[in-house]
């Protein structure tokens, strides 16, 4: 009688522990969200020379050179060293210019080191594009001997 009394109540208390426990890593993981968010913004105002809402390559690239703001990136777990290659990875429309909005998801995207989804992601996407350009070349091989064929018809007669 007693002792089940006691392991319940043993129990109850686990539970409300863990599940306080549970919110306060949430409210931590939130908090740390909103001040890497905080972070990569004040980056793309500072960065943003002609306050025109986006960031060209160049205001991109100069930001860049500043020591400081290399290691601000490394802070922010985003890799530097292929700047030019990072600024075409956040352009997700081709625009040569980068908004707000694309810098910001751009930039929780490449944050920290790749997964093994997303590595998972890149074979599949270039398994899929090789068979493409195989589709695509065996039909040029076509073509051209078909070409060919007629050129050498053409030739005879």
């Amino acid at each position: 009688g007693v002792l089940n009394v006691v392991v319940s109540a043993f129990v109850v208390t686990a539970a409300d522990i863990a599940a306080q426990d549970k919110e306060s890593l949430v409210k931590g993981e939130m908090s740390r969200f909103q001040q890497y968010t905080r972070r990569i913004k004040t980056f793309f105002r500072e960065a943003d020379l002609d306050k025109s809402g986006t960031l060209s390559w160049e205001e991109f690239r100069s930001h860049l050179d500043d020591g400081r703001v290399k290691a601000y990136f490394q802070a922010l777990d985003l890799d530097v060293s292929q700047a030019r290659i990072l600024f075409d990875l956040l352009d997700v429309d081709g625009s040569d210019n980068v908004t707000v909005d694309e810098f910001l998801d751009g930039c929780l995207k490449l944050k920290g080191q790749a997964k093994s989804i997303d590595m998972n992601m890149v074979v599949f996407m270039c398994n899929k594009l090789f068979a493409m350009l195989q589709e695509h070349v065996q039909k040029s091989d076509q073509e051209f001997a078909r070409l060919r064929s007629f050129i050498e018809k053409s030739d005879s007669s």
